[in-house]
């Protein structure tokens, strides 16, 4: 047996620098990230001069959860088709990296994505949608986020190795209807509400977690 040990970086060393690589992906592809943008304000700009006062003003918050929604699960799809497309996914393959790393890396890739477009969509509709600025609904959609997320990254890593052409958001909004009662419900400060979310994020991550399978 050779006396120098095989190196095998951490797992923690490893997420980092998956993440990196997104980021890298990300900053790279402009376009297909500021698609989400482009699409959140146009709604908020839209939706303030198509929807009468009263409408808009009580139902601002479910309309940005729509609007939220599409945009923020198409990144999770353009950054599992890159690893197919520039065949990453082949080095990842032949590494030691496990599945559990490799999904946590991209959760954290697409959370950001997620948060970085919910943000701006949420300043969107506070200034053009009169949506009304609350803490309690900022911190709802960034909690319902994860559960979103999880979903995104295991139904994209799905259809992506399956060659599937299809919008990931037909199967994934029955998925969501329980995430997003509930953050519509703690944005009105209701906590009994905060139980659902986090319940529904924790399953949603663990299980996503489980089903997460990037192997040929």
């Amino acid at each position: 047996m050779s006396q120098k040990s095989i190196f095998r970086p951490k797992p923690l060393s490893q997420i980092f620098h998956l993440i990196r690589k997104d980021f890298l992906f990300i900053m790279r592809e402009k376009y297909s990230f500021f698609i989400p943008f482009i699409f959140g304000f146009s709604s908020a700009v839209f939706l303030s001069f198509g929807l009468p006062y009263e409408v808009l003003s009580s139902h601002s918050y479910s309309i940005f959860w729509i609007v939220l929604l599409f945009s923020s699960v198409f990144p999770a799809q353009e950054l599992m088709k890159y690893e197919e497309r520039e065949e990453v996914i082949f080095g990842i393959l032949n590494s030691p990296v496990r599945k559990e790393v490799f999904f946590i890396s991209k959760f954290f890739a697409v959370f950001f994505v997620f948060i970085s477009v919910g943000t701006a969509l949420f300043l969107f509709f506070v200034f053009f949608a009169n949506m009304n600025f609350s803490l309690y609904a900022f911190l709802s959609f960034i909690l319902g986020g994860i559960g979103i997320v999880s979903l995104s990254v295991v139904f994209s890593s799905f259809f992506v190795k399956e060659n599937m052409n299809i919008p990931i958001l037909i199967f994934l909004f029955p998925f969501f209807i329980p995430v997003i009662v509930g953050a519509i419900s703690f944005s009105d400060g209701s906590f009994s509400s905060l139980k659902i979310i986090l319940g529904f994020d924790l399953t949603n991550f663990f299980l996503s977690l489980a089903l997460f399978d990037f192997e040929r």
